[in-house]
């Protein structure tokens, strides 16, 4: 089976929040000469939430943080993300209806981050969620909620340390959570479990399929179709090496996961910190030339060279 990734004509940088801090002025003037000359656009794909939740409480916000984050936020005005939920489920999408079909061909789409509509209305739905009134998707509302995840994922790091797990075996095991979350619940009393998910992703599997069969709706999640959406397939790994790794994973670390997982096929450059881009390139080998996707992973020195060229 053939995955294609359509990727934008114009060159796409992603910064890594940890590194937004630390550029200075003259980069920020280069990127914003190279956008206006339609030679360059910078995706965001959760880091301006991230860095509004960070102001959001008793960090007071300086003059100079303030700076960055108006400057970014222009940057990136026009390419803000979907939140990761919605996006994977759009990806999810475009492999269920390739499975039903047989199609030995699948394509996805840099247009699949975004969403104008669903963007403009993330402010509200933000609202909506601090005043307790929704449970609505967003990338503000994630970050809200990644301390309790990073909690469970460090439980599941002891276990798998304990337990000697391989890398693979980890990998093997996190690509197939859907589908054994799915048969557990399945198999389950939880009425209300079942409700929030398996009848969930039925709803999704009969628009695709036109059944509500579902042992066939599990058919896909544990096959080929499922497993190398771009999206499921990074994401298996970072975190499977968080998991299993030597390294001591900082809590920043799974956010970053997620982020990179959205824009690692559709980047043509990513700034990132030394330890994730090691874990990326030289561990995993998920970009070329050894991997498949066609991304450099830069320093900062090597941005400044890069706008330069550009």
């Amino acid at each position: 089976m053939e995955v294609n990734i359509i990727r934008s004509s114009l060159k796409v940088l992603w910064i890594d929040t940890s590194r937004i801090w630390n550029l200075d002025m003259s980069v920020w003037k280069k990127i914003a000469k190279l956008i206006v000359e339609g030679k360059i656009i910078v995706v965001d794909t959760g880091q301006f939430a991230e860095m509004i939740e960070r102001y959001s409480g008793s960090t007071p916000l300086n003059e100079k943080s303030k700076t960055t984050l108006e400057i970014y936020r222009a940057i990136v005005d026009g390419y803000i993300a979907l939140d990761h939920v919605t996006f994977q489920s759009r990806q999810n999408k475009i492999a269920m209806e390739a499975f039903v079909k047989g199609e030995d061909k699948v394509e996805y789409s840099f247009s699949g981050l975004f969403d104008d509509l669903l963007q403009s209305l993330a402010p509200t739905f933000d609202q909506l969620n601090e005043q307790g009134l929704s449970k609505v998707g967003t990338p503000r509302a994630f970050k809200v909620l990644s301390p309790d995840i990073v909690g469970d994922w460090k439980t599941h790091r002891q276990d798998a340390r304990i337990k000697k797990q391989t890398l693979r075996l980890r990998q093997e095991q996190e690509i197939l959570g859907m589908h054994d979350a799915l048969l557990s619940t399945m198999k389950g009393t939880d009425a209300v479990k079942k409700k929030n998910l398996v009848d969930h992703y039925l709803r999704k599997w009969k628009r695709a399929s036109g059944n509500s069969d579902p042992n066939q709706m599990l058919e896909f999640f544990k096959s080929k179709y499922y497993k190398s959406i771009p999206y499921i397939n990074i994401y298996s790994w970072i975190i499977s090496d968080l998991i299993t790794g030597e390294e001591d994973p900082r809590d920043s670390d799974y956010f970053d996961a997620i982020m990179i997982s959205m824009m690692l096929p559709y980047a043509d450059f990513m700034l990132i910190d030394g330890s994730m881009r090691n874990r990326i390139v030289d561990k995993l080998k998920l970009v070329k030339p050894k991997g498949v996707y066609d991304c450099k992973l830069i320093t900062l020195p090597e941005l400044g060279k890069i706008l330069d060229s550009l």
